[in-house]
């Protein structure tokens, strides 16, 4: 799936013309792309046994594609609520297993 490269071109030009709901747009058409792939015929199923077993490059896929999903939908998140808060206000900690996010100044309101 090419369309999980285009991430970082995605966000740069949604950035740019601030218009994040171009990555709503692309993080659809990641899963659209995905369920096709699975209905492609990538799981194989025992016929004695009710378990499914994905081939490695499958699931390497499907992890693949559920890391940018969940940096797409962070990245909304903090766009939404930057929105609501100034950008100046907002402190990132890198520091954990992910970054973490606060507001040090006080609501616009």
């Amino acid at each position: 799936m090419r369309v999980l490269e285009q991430y970082p071109e995605v966000v740069n030009a949604a950035f740019h013309s601030l218009e994040p709901c171009s990555i709503v747009a692309y993080l659809a058409i990641v899963t659209d792309q995905l369920a096709e792939r699975l209905e492609e015929g990538g799981k194989s199923e025992d016929e004695d046994e009710k378990s499914v077993t994905l081939s490695p490059e499958l699931a390497a896929l499907y992890e693949a594609t559920a890391i940018v999903l969940e940096n797409g939908i962070k990245l909304l998140w903090l766009l939404f609520h930057v929105s609501l808060k100034q950008a100046s206000d907002i402190v990132c900690d890198d520091s954990t297993n992910g970054v973490q996010c606060s507001w040090s100044g006080k609501d616009r309101g």
